[in-house]
């Protein structure tokens, strides 16, 4: 079982361009949240069932508590993370290249 609660997700490029926005941007200080979505656990398994149906998927989730996540102070230094679906598709692609997603 996994917990059902959000996931937050960041793809590694915009995680790289939100640190050069932050280097770069002279009024730019302290700490910075940087996630690109926010996302139910259970969404992302059924977008990746979606993409990628061939693969053994969780099927039982529980109740966690959640904690808010606020990405302001990243979005006022223009940021702006790709699409969820393009991230997954991506992902899911480098995971079949290294071997790293077992089949049904």
């Amino acid at each position: 079982m996994i917990p059902k609660n959000l996931q937050t997700i960041v793809d590694v490029r915009d995680c790289a361009e939100a640190l050069l926005l932050a280097f770069e941007d002279p009024k730019a200080c302290g700490r910075y949240i940087c996630v690109g979505h926010s996302i139910k656990k259970k969404e992302v398994i059924d977008i990746a069932k979606r993409l990628c149906p061939g693969y053994n998927y969780l099927k039982q989730y529980i109740d966690l508590c959640e904690v808010p996540i606020n990405t302001e102070r990243m979005l006022q230094l223009a940021w702006k993370p790709r699409p969820l679906e393009e991230t997954l598709v991506d992902a899911i692609k480098q995971f079949q290249e290294a071997g790293l997603l077992g089949g049904t």
